[in-house]
């Protein structure tokens, strides 16, 4: 479709073993003709990186990151998340399948003390929306100047006083 991308989770897995998950990830790399594996080097996905380093094109993926609007985001998964969101309400990017449709509408945001966006992932872990988050991280919508600072959470006006119960997207 013109003028959009349509995401789709291509496969997911939970391996323990790096040299299995690094041969998963390069056969999807190769068959998508991708220019380069970004991966989350949190934990298991750091030996994952450094696999693939050997054979690929690698970059590594940090959520703990800081964000590069530090004022705004609490970090760079916070920051990469609300660009997705936009790209999203923008129609820049479409997303496909319903395990994915299923956890991005269950991701929330609430305020840090500073006032800046957090992201609150449920107690199942997301790891399709946050593959998509990492896979779209710096391809950076630019919103309208009056869509700037715009933040629009969902539900009702008592809802918004409870920012601990979480935000929706």
């Amino acid at each position: 479709a013109r003028g959009h991308v349509v995401a789709k989770i291509a496969e997911s897995w939970h391996e323990q073993d790096t040299m299995v998950s690094k041969s998963r990830a390069l056969l999807l790399a190769k068959n998508a003709n991708a220019l380069k594996v970004r991966v989350d080097v949190v934990g298991i996905g750091k030996g994952v990186y450094d696999a693939l380093a050997a054979d690929y094109k690698v970059e590594a993926y940090r959520a703990s990151d800081a964000a590069t609007d530090p004022e705004r985001f609490a970090n760079r998964k916070a920051e990469d998340a609300w660009a997705l969101r936009e790209m999203l309400e923008a129609g820049t990017i479409r997303i496909s399948g319903s395990k994915l449709k299923e956890q991005m509408a269950s991701m929330k945001w609430i305020p840090d003390a500073k006032g800046r966006v957090r992201v609150v992932d449920p107690t199942d872990s997301p790891d399709h929306h946050d593959a998509l988050v990492i896979a779209t991280a710096g391809m950076w919508y630019q919103p309208k100047p009056e869509q700037v600072f715009k933040f629009r959470p969902l539900g009702t006006p008592s809802e918004y006083a409870r920012p601990a119960a979480g935000l929706g997207w």
